[in-house]
């Protein structure tokens, strides 16, 4: 249950956040890295941390042209799972679904457990009987596979 609604969430984070684009959620992104880079390094250690990944972009601004030419060049196309901007929206979609949807995920669990729980034990899945007569249903399986691997053996051997 938890799963299932996990991934739900996870989807409608990531569709909001897509739906937004990255262009407007990346400065929001920027104040909360430097709040706590401030807080964490003081401000000059935060400064030092900005000037370090402003060289950083610099440096992959670069290079990522210098693919796309290489690209245009030879005619192939950009990889999808080589777009950063993608990530940036899986990794913001995920803060977002393990935070902010936490809650919602929880309640939800919390109440659809025991009518969940309830249908599995209506029809014999769950319980000392339900777990019995898996037991005995796995025994008999075996029994079976057993005895089929000895006709084989048998067979072979004539």
């Amino acid at each position: 249950m938890y799963l299932a609604l996990s991934a739900v969430d996870f989807s409608v984070a990531f569709a909001l956040v897509h739906a937004v684009g990255v262009e407007r959620v990346e400065p929001y992104t920027h104040r909360l890295v430097a709040w706590y880079r401030e807080l964490r390094h003081g401000a000059a250690g935060a400064a030092a941390l900005e000037r370090a990944d402003a060289a950083r972009k610099a440096a992959d601004e670069a290079e990522a042209a210098a693919e796309e030419a290489i690209a245009g060049e030879k005619g192939g196309e950009k990889r999808w799972w080589n777009n950063k901007a993608l990530w940036a929206e899986v990794a913001l979609a995920y803060s977002i679904h393990k935070v902010g949807f936490m809650p919602v995920r929880a309640g939800l669990t919390v109440a659809w457990t025991p009518k969940v729980v309830n249908w599995l034990r209506a029809r014999g899945w769950i319980g000392t009987a339900g777990a019995k007569r898996a037991m005995q249903q796995g025994q008999d399986r075996m029994r079976g596979a057993i005895q089929q691997a000895k006709n084989a053996a048998k067979d072979a051997t004539r």
